[in-house]
């Protein structure tokens, strides 16, 4: 249940929507970190804010981002295998290392090592590659806080598919198009 009486359900929406001045600048990062151009695809990288929503025990970012992982042609199982195993087989094996490093980054920052980056940077992404996936990690650290500090609850199946096919179709939500409800 939403801890604030101005929301009614409708998802993060409605927190941004209500501070678009505050918000604004964390849904422009949203766009660059999440659809822009990098060296891992958007399914990979909504793959992996799904995983650290999911360990983070944030049912709307998971719910949601899982979805939008799907609809740019992530594997549904291999995610839900990740949560369980993220060494699964159906893990993609370049993947394996971006888990590891994603969840050590989630859990235990500070104990992350060169070692944990040499691991991902021998499975074949670059240095870049590495940044991205610190970046999307760090962008769903505040988006799960935001979501789960509000008492944001977890949209229902058919609202999840509605959000990934707007971000699909539109890519993320910028302050000007969040005034309206997605899907509308």
């Amino acid at each position: 249940m939403p801890f604030l009486a101005y929301l009614k359900g409708d998802g993060l929406g409605e927190v941004l929507n209500r501070e678009p001045d505050r918000y604004a600048g964390f849904m422009a990062m949203g766009q660059q970190i999440m659809i822009e151009d990098t060296e891992l695809s958007i399914a990979e990288r909504e793959f992996v804010a799904a995983y650290v929503s999911a360990l983070n025990d944030c049912s709307f970012c998971y719910g949601t981002h899982e979805r939008i992982a799907v609809a740019f042609g992530a594997d549904p199982d291999a995610l839900a295998d990740a949560i369980g195993n993220p060494a699964s087989d159906r893990i993609p094996a370049k993947m394996v290392p971006v888990l590891a490093y994603a969840k050590k980054l989630t859990e235990q920052p500070a104990r992350l090592t060169q070692e944990d980056a040499d691991a991902v940077l021998a499975a074949g992404w670059s240095e870049q590659g590495l940044s991205d996936v610190v970046a999307v990690v760090a962008y769903f650290a505040m988006a799960n806080r935001l979501a789960d500090g509000h008492g944001v609850e977890g949209l229902p199946p058919e609202g999840n598919q509605s959000v990934a096919n707007y971000v699909k179709e539109h890519g993320y939500p910028v302050i000007e198009r969040i005034m309206q409800p997605i899907g509308k």
